[in-house]
């Protein structure tokens, strides 16, 4: 029984690390980005997620574009043209998960293959991975929706 508790305790733990690292890279992201793309689109992150590696995806609103920020602080385009990106998950293969207020999830694999894998959604608010690699995702109105799994 102590094993479970003391293992019970380090998950939590790494949670609550997670968390903390989001918000550090939140911030991060938020004090080096430039104020304003090159075509004066402001640059604000509304959804973060962190991949396995330490790669911080980071989603704009105003732009529709998703960037991955790397170890070094340079930033490249993973997406452009989404419809207002509301939420971001990474699973185990790396693939982003993104969300939108238009009510749709795409799939985005590491080389920029999109496949739209849900839509018709209310608005997308979060999203995440469970354990089995099957995303989640919360919309507005309180509904949630886990998607069909995907191929790992």
């Amino acid at each position: 029984m102590i094993k479970k508790v003391s293992i019970n305790i380090v998950h939590k733990s790494i949670r609550l690390f997670a968390v903390y690292i989001s918000c550090a890279a939140l911030i991060l992201c938020m004090l080096t980005a430039p104020a304003h793309a090159d075509d004066d689109t402001p640059i604000l992150p509304t959804a973060i997620a962190l991949d396995a590696k330490g790669v911080v995806y980071m989603a704009n609103h105003d732009s529709g574009q998703i960037d991955c920020v790397w170890a070094d602080g340079s930033r490249t385009p993973l997406a452009q043209g989404l419809d207002r990106p509301s939420a971001i998950a990474v699973d185990r293969l790396r693939t982003v998960f993104v969300g939108t207020l238009s009510g749709e999830v795409w799939a985005i694999t590491p080389s920029g293959e999109r496949t739209l894998a849900a839509k018709g959604l209310p608005a997308v608010l979060a999203l995440t991975i469970d354990r089995d690699g099957t995303p989640l995702i919360a919309c507005h109105g309180g509904t949630l929706v886990r998607l069909a799994k995907h191929s790992e």
